[in-house]
């Protein structure tokens, strides 16, 4: 992760933890609009994304920070997408292959989408993903050539159905970067 926004944005709420127990109840902590981080940038109501978009410098580093994190955490290697393959339903026109959930700027995707073009597999489905209007919306369409974007609420039943594998839940820390 990128060090300025670790530093800028996790660690001085991180800091204040002990204030924010002393002053709410403990189920506080689980409810985004009353985060550690809504509540140590005085905009409680207000969920971490929303925060964000009120300070472009702010938004535009956490967003650098999600891109880079990849040579850290890489996503090629740790799973043969193009043994899927033989399991995709191409009966299914409307079929997703892979669903990112709040996947940054869909860097992840465009790796996965990539190897499986060089491996000679064609029609593997939709790619898609899925964010908040603003998020998507930040991502100009270019970009993300073969990807589809897909608004979802968080807090609403997934739109596509299938099987998701958690990867990285690490942002989700004390409902700082509530999923």
């Amino acid at each position: 992760m990128n060090p300025s926004h670790s530093v800028d944005e996790i660690s001085t709420v991180a800091h204040r933890i002990p204030e924010y127990m002393a002053t709410h109840e403990s189920s506080s902590i689980l409810n985004p609009r009353q985060s550690p981080f809504s509540w140590a940038n005085d905009r409680e109501g207000k969920v971490f994304y929303e925060i964000l978009l009120e300070y472009p410098q702010r938004l535009a580093r956490f967003n650098k920070a999600m891109t880079t994190q990849e040579a850290q955490l890489p996503v090629l290697g740790m799973f043969p997408f193009a043994s899927l393959v033989t399991a995709i339903d191409k009966n299914d026109p409307e079929r997703a292959f892979i669903v990112d959930v709040a996947g940054g700027r869909g860097q992840s995707l465009l790796q996965i989408k990539r190897e499986m073009e060089a491996t000679g597999v064609e029609d593997f489905g939709r790619v898609i993903l899925q964010d908040r209007k603003p998020v998507l919306d930040a991502i100009p369409d270019e970009q993300l050539p073969g990807v589809e974007k897909m608004v979802i609420d968080f807090f609403n039943p997934q739109p596509v159905k299938r099987r998701y594998p958690v990867k990285d839940v690490v942002h989700c820390f004390l409902g700082i970067m509530r999923c």
